[in-house]
């Protein structure tokens, strides 16, 4: 009987062996299906992902440009009317090119502007005027000249006589005094000008931007490979449908057979469009190099299963070596808990009679956990929280863990001060509930904290100056005008530019100038209030948020700022150089409600204040006929 018994036994033992051999490679090889099917999962999410990120890219993109063109197109039109009133208010002064020394594209050397006659013929140009030159031919003269079109035209690329290259040019017509047609007001300017706004950092080798006609026609381009020519970029124009789209274009539309994604956005105001072209190799450049990573680790973990499985046939049979192997594993777990850097307990709740939840007693813990509580394991085992003493911090603590017991779950962040250091540490706790217990981790998170405020510090200030940038102020003026519509209080935005700083940058290079703009931030610094909000928009120029204040107290800091700034500067070059302050002012409610208003009224003002000479400052105020006027200029 014994020995029937041992047979049956060693049979049910061989039994489940050949059970446990086989379960390897059945397990195994499921494990490999189930990893290949995520994987091929995983790469489809990961290339949709990279197709929308590759569409709002270009869309972005587009837009981006859009905006950029639109402020130009509008400065340039600007510059247009001004020239037209002042030819019109004195008629035949060909010294009208001076009117441009204060707008901002003076110094753009590929733009000149030219007043032609009634008949076309060539009456003043900033640029020579020594050869005769009619333009009766031309499409905006023959459209001004019948009276079919009154408003700013657009016409080009054309070749000029001028700068020996093709042009854009923007046009107004004259009138005489009855009204009548009597000449045109011309800017031109290189397509190479319009597309000089796009940083080609944000752009591939085959990416690029570019202005086009409603029609289709191309009018200004830039590709990231540092081409400045405007190229063909199509096989045929495009013809786009709505405001703004984008659209996955095959290569065989385009003259290089790279596939693009192209956004495309309508510009308010003026009919052309921005588009943006991102070719898909440099959209799926980063997906192809995770897909080849992703195949070659599972190919790696293929191989690894099936030497996973090969050992597991092998070793299946030694059950006692797999328990003492799991016994180290249980004590290699337990050292790193002990040692890790990650503090550990398990509290159980206590009741009264009545089973309301009183107290807790720490059942475990490592020394980890006990150092964050400044007590020692020893101290902390066994040992109710209400022992621990009566300070804030126990009850918090005693209120954590029974919302915790109740929700079943909770997680915080929380900064405290521990014994021994110096300033506070941040710690990140987490309560799950156990049975009749928590099991509670504390983790010391200071570290990842200082790097988001390291991160929030680069995002939102400037390298150069360590004032706030232009980030900042976009998210600070909304709440600031928040809290002055609820209180009916006032704003200020002063916008302030440097005079002659751009002199001094030509004159004596880069580093001066930045030099220079350290040193003037800090001057400004020291001239407004502790509670304004200084901010640098980028180059020289800064802005101001004055809240809570009257008229008067404006002009007091503004008078501070131009004072402070009459100084000169001494620079490295042990040279002083004077560098004065335009400052144009806007104020909330009374010249805008939001802030693109607020900042653009500023901008007008300081260009105003800049006009009426160096170190001063100007309120902004509209006339009621709609254009801009100032307050005040001192």
């Amino acid at each position: 009987m014994a020995t029937y018994t041992s047979i049956d036994s060693s049979e049910r033992t061989i039994h489940r062996s050949s059970l446990a051999v086989l379960a390897w490679p059945f397990l195994c090889l499921l494990a490999g299906v189930l990893l290949w099917i995520f994987l091929q999962h995983r790469l489809q999410h990961e290339r949709d992902a990279a197709a929308v990120a590759g569409m709002n890219k270009a869309a972005a993109l587009a837009r981006a440009y859009a905006d950029q063109l639109s402020h130009t197109l509008h400065n340039l039109d600007n510059a247009s009317l001004n020239l037209r009133y002042h030819w019109q208010k004195n008629p035949g002064d060909l010294g009208f090119a001076e009117q441009l020394q204060g707008d901002r594209y003076s110094y753009v050397t590929s733009m000149h502007a030219s007043v032609f006659g009634y008949n076309g013929d060539l009456l003043g140009s900033t640029l020579d005027t020594s050869r005769h030159k009619n333009i009766a031919n031309r499409e905006d003269f023959q459209l001004s000249k019948l009276g079919g079109v009154t408003e700013l035209q657009i016409i080009g690329p054309m070749s000029d006589d001028f700068l020996g290259r093709e042009v854009i040019c923007f046009s107004r017509s004259l009138a005489n005094q009855d009204g009548g047609f009597n000449g045109l007001v011309s800017i031109c300017v290189s397509p190479a000008y319009l597309a000089s706004f796009q940083d080609r950092s944000s752009m591939g080798k085959s990416d690029f931007v570019s202005l086009t006609r409603l029609d289709g026609k191309l009018l200004a381009s830039k590709r990231g490979d540092n081409s400045d020519v405007a190229a063909a970029f199509y096989r045929a124009p495009p013809l786009f449908g709505g405001n703004n789209g984008v659209l996955h274009i095959p290569g065989s539309h385009f003259v290089d057979e790279v596939p693009r994604v192209i956004a495309w956005q309508t510009l308010e105001h003026y009919p052309l469009i921005s588009t943006a072209g991102i070719s898909e190799p440099e959209i799926y450049a980063g997906y192809d190099k995770l897909a080849r990573d992703y195949r070659l680790g599972a190919i790696s973990a293929s191989v690894l299963l099936f030497l996973l499985a090969l050992t597991g046939m092998v070793y299946s049979a030694r059950l006692a070596w797999r328990k003492q192997l799991a016994e180290d594993i249980r004590n290699t777990y337990l050292l790193a808990m002990e040692g890790g850097r990650e503090g550990f307990f398990m509290v159980r709740a206590l009741y009264d009679r009545r089973r309301v939840m009183v107290d807790f007693v720490v059942e475990d813990c490592n020394e980890r956990g006990a150092a964050y509580t400044g007590f020692t394991k020893e101290k902390l085992l066994g040992t109710r929280f209400s022992e621990l003493g009566d300070s804030p911090h126990v009850e918090r603590v005693l209120t954590t863990c029974r919302h915790a017991m109740s929700a079943g779950f909770y997680e915080d962040e929380l900064e405290t001060r521990l014994d021994g250091h110096a300033r506070p540490i941040w710690l990140h706790r987490r309560f799950v509930r156990s049975g009749p217990g928590l099991a509670v981790t504390v983790r010391d998170i200071s570290d990842a904290k200082a790097h988001q405020e390291t991160l929030s510090k680069l995002a939102h200030g400037d390298a150069l100056t360590g004032l706030p940038n232009r980030y900042w102020l976009m998210n600070y003026l909304p709440q600031a005008l928040a809290r002055a519509a609820e209180s009916g209080a006032m704003v200020a935005v002063l916008f302030i530019d440097l005079d002659d700083f751009k002199s001094i940058n030509d004159t004596l290079g880069h580093a001066v100038g930045d030099e220079l703009l350290q040193a003037a931030s800090l001057r400004l610094a020291s001239a407004i209030r502790a509670e304004d909000k200084l901010a640098r928009l980028g180059g020289d120029e800064f802005t101001i948020v004055l809240e809570r204040v009257e008229t008067a107290e404006v002009i007091h800091v503004a008078e501070r700022i131009v004072e402070a700034m009459s100084e000169p500067f001494m620079l490295a070059n042990s040279r002083r150089r004077m560098v004065h302050a335009s400052i144009g002012i806007s104020l909330y409610p009374r010249h805008g409600t939001d802030i693109a208003t607020l900042l653009r009224h500023a901008d007008a003002a300081m260009y105003q204040a800049k006009h009426s000479g160096k170190g001063r400052y100007a309120f902004y105020a509209a006339r009621e006929d709609g254009t801009d006027q100032l307050d005040a200029v001192a």
